[in-house]
């Protein structure tokens, strides 16, 4: 039962699930601070309002990169 005032915590499988990515990924976003993550007792985390807040910045593009065309980047041989 959870009592009034408590965040609700997702352990970070359930997490993974929920954004439909590998666990792997879920510790990249930890690793660029884009999702915080409460460690209890040893074991981490994810508040739902946390979560909820990535969601949303994540469907704003607050996370989306300008994708470069390998062929505008790549000189031909011998090019300086």
């Amino acid at each position: 039962m959870r009592r009034r005032g408590r965040p609700r915590l997702l352990r970070l499988p359930a997490v993974a699930d929920t954004l439909d990515v590998d666990r792997s990924t879920i510790w990249r976003y930890r690793r660029r601070d884009w999702l915080p993550v409460v460690n209890v007792n040893g074991k981490l985390f994810v508040t739902q309002t946390e979560l909820d807040q990535f969601i949303r910045r994540a469907k704003r593009g607050d996370f989306a990169r300008r994708i470069i065309s390998p062929r505008l980047t790549r000189q031909p041989m011998g090019a300086s």
